[in-house]
């Protein structure tokens, strides 16, 4: 987990200096997903997640997109799936930034957010809690 966790943090902070180019938002929209696990049903567990897709073209070659932001795989409050949203509500076109080695690789919003730091940090909690338990029980 926390090496999975590292790498999507350094993609999201090389994606800040990938190029861009223009494409063409087909539609940005919040999607409900349920646990397909049955424990999790009955306690109604539902994440909502980012789902958007848009095409860009890189050296003449037309690819489709559907990552929003470098932590679409992570859930987030509401609230900022909504802001992201507005930022994308009234428009045909968007800056695409993609990877120049593996231009099918490719985001809205480049960076890391709060949310890339997240898994890691609750990965390295884990892994830290037997030993600072070992410190409290002492």
């Amino acid at each position: 987990m926390a090496l999975h966790a590292a790498r999507n943090l350094a993609l999201a902070l090389r994606s800040r200096y990938w190029p861009t180019t223009v494409g063409k938002l087909e539609g940005v929209d919040i999607k409900r997903i349920t646990a397909l696990d049955e424990q999790y049903l009955r306690k109604g567990w539902v994440s909502e997640h980012l789902f958007g897709s848009y095409s860009y073209d890189v050296n003449g070659r037309q690819y489709r997109g559907k990552r929003i932001t470098m932590s679409d795989n992570v859930v987030k409050p509401r609230s900022e799936l909504l802001d992201i949203i507005g930022q994308y509500a009234h428009s045909g076109t968007c800056v695409v930034y993609y990877n120049p080695d593996k231009p099918q690789q490719a985001c809205l919003i480049p960076g890391p957010r709060l949310w890339n730091y997240l898994p890691f940090v609750t990965a390295l909690a884990f892994i830290a809690f037997p030993f600072i338990y070992q410190l409290m029980v002492r």
